[in-house]
């Protein structure tokens, strides 16, 4: 069996490209963007008519930065949930780890 180069480099770079497309768009300046662009048309997803730093949903691009804006009980609140109703394939299923 015989592989054709070009077509398997061809196909990588494919796939790179989505890959890098895929990265770029979750990137925090874009999700940062697509909420001030309120591109999901959802009220509830809008930007503040403030448009102050602490007013976006897409805040600092820190993970778990959430816990400096909510209360304690909110986050455990959430935390729990997400352990109850989101799947295990996901990493779901055990409590999180908290520092």
């Amino acid at each position: 069996m015989q592989i054709d180069a070009r077509r398997c480099c061809a196909s990588w770079l494919k796939n790179l490209r989505l890959v890098c497309e895929a990265v770029q768009y979750g990137s925090f300046w874009n999700m940062r963007n697509l909420e001030i662009d309120n591109i999901t048309d959802l009220q509830a997803l809008a930007p503040s008519p403030y448009r102050r730093g602490e007013t976006f949903k897409v805040r600092t691009g820190k993970v778990d930065d959430y816990v400096n804006y909510l209360a304690p009980e909110t986050v455990s609140d959430v935390d729990r949930r997400m352990q109850e109703k989101l799947p295990e394939f996901y990493g779901y299923g055990s409590q999180p780890e908290r520092g």
